[in-house]
């Protein structure tokens, strides 16, 4: 496969029930990235990529499902067989009725296991029903897989193509006033973790979330904002990020956070196949002391002993071993002085040790905005202080890559200083 560096960039159907989970990732050499599966073509501007669609898990468990699309939509079950057609224009909800059998309104039963396929490439638009409320999640190229699961509940598997998914993540992910050399990075980066992840296995059912544990993914857009997108996601098309091990180029999994806070951290302690050259972390970065409110600096949190010992005992069944907590202290911390994993010793001396960002992931990631902070007990409770940026702070620091930007740095430019090693290839 000819994989040279575009120039613009160098100055610059399985069986139910559904899996939940995708698999740990592991290392993948670059000539598996072209999959085998046949196109297919959507009512987008793109042509179709040599890959098989991303399958993307965009509705995961939930009671009652609707969907709605301008063009007819065909249902099929998995031997590719039409079992009956929605109107255009109309929406349609679907509920499980005993785990075997999706209802359509009062039209229509179904074996379990479905795919709608609208016609003309036109998108459809998903809304689930939580907490007693309809809540709109997107409008969706590509085809919807359906599957009641085994707590009588919907799980949909959204098949887009590559290059749509990509431009959908980096309306979700990237900031609206992104520079324009932004949000060809971001794209760059999403396509190279999503094509990461489709090449670990070729006949997953599920390669990605489409939440902040993967990408965060809610369809197309089509405002001004989608727009801009678009342009990114075609400017950069088939461009990912690859580093060289051995003699072999390999696809790098592209983390990115949205403000490192001063510097990246290595992913080794995350998994041996995240110990590769361009995320091995200590990234100098002061160019996201531009992110807005608190994504770059956070105010003290405080948290009961008591709250946070409820959190670890649910979660690892080493915390209930301790006791009462009586210490938390940093065990190690990175090169750049950011607590990599933490010590709770408890009231009968027993003491075990959790990475930093498992903790905060435990207590809310949205709560404890990064590991880069202070902490100390004060009577019944734990300040984290002095915190510094939001995320996980692996790889590519997003406000980063803005600041950069906007002093005139290009995309390929900003994605080799935060990915060191790194280079960028077109593999379709």
């Amino acid at each position: 496969m000819n994989m040279t560096r575009p120039s613009y960039l160098s100055s610059t159907r399985a069986k139910t029930p559904l899996k939940k989970t995708t698999r740990t990732a592991s290392r993948c050499t670059m000539f598996a990235i072209v999959l085998a599966a046949p196109l297919q073509t959507f009512a987008t501007h793109r042509k179709p990529t040599p890959l098989r669609d991303a399958r993307i898990l965009i509705v995961d468990s939930a009671p009652r499902v609707r969907i709605e699309s301008k063009s007819p939509i065909s249902i099929r079950n998995n031997k590719d067989r039409k079992l009956g057609e929605l109107p255009p224009n109309q929406t349609s909800e679907l509920r499980p009725q005993g785990g075997s059998i999706i209802q359509f309104d009062n039209r229509l039963r179904t074996p379990n296991d479905i795919l709608l396929e609208p016609e003309n490439g036109e998108p459809v638009s998903v809304s689930i029903y939580r907490s007693n409320k309809w809540q709109q999640l997107g409008a969706y190229a590509g085809s919807l897989r359906i599957a009641s699961t085994d707590d009588d509940t919907l799980d949909i598997i959204n098949h887009v193509d590559v290059e749509d998914y990509v431009a959908g993540v980096v309306a979700a992910e990237a900031w609206p006033t992104f520079h324009d050399q932004a949000l060809r990075g971001q794209a760059i980066v999403a396509r190279s973790f999503a094509v990461y992840h489709m090449t670990r296995d070729p006949n997953a059912e599920i390669d990605l979330s489409a939440t902040q544990g993967a990408q965060v993914y809610h369809g197309i857009r089509t405002d001004s904002v989608g727009q801009r997108v678009d342009k990114a996601t075609d400017f950069t098309r088939g461009v990912v990020l690859v580093y060289k091990d051995g003699t072999k180029d390999r696809l790098l999994c592209a983390y990115y956070s949205a403000a490192c806070g001063g510097s990246s951290q290595p992913a080794a302690p995350f998994g041996a196949d995240s110990d590769v050259p361009p995320l091995r972390g200590n990234v100098p970065c002061d160019y996201c002391q531009i992110a807005p409110g608190d994504n770059y600096r956070w105010e003290p949190v405080k948290m009961s002993l008591a709250s946070i010992q409820k959190k670890l005992t649910a979660r690892y069944n080493n915390a209930k071993k301790l006791g009462r907590i009586t210490a938390i202290t940093v065990s190690e911390k990175t090169d750049a002085g950011r607590p990599l994993s933490l010590r709770f010793t408890g009231s009968n001396g027993e003491s075990f040790d959790l990475l930093a960002e498992k903790l905060r992931h435990t207590l809310g990631p949205n709560r404890i905005k990064s590991t880069d902070f202070n902490l100390r007990i004060e009577g019944a409770k734990v300040i984290f202080e002095n915190g510094k940026g939001f995320g996980h702070g692996l790889g590519l620091c997003q406000w980063g890559m803005q600041g950069q930007a906007l002093k005139g740095q290009h995309a390929g430019e900003i994605l080799r200083y935060y990915y060191p090693k790194s280079r960028l290839v077109r593999v379709y």
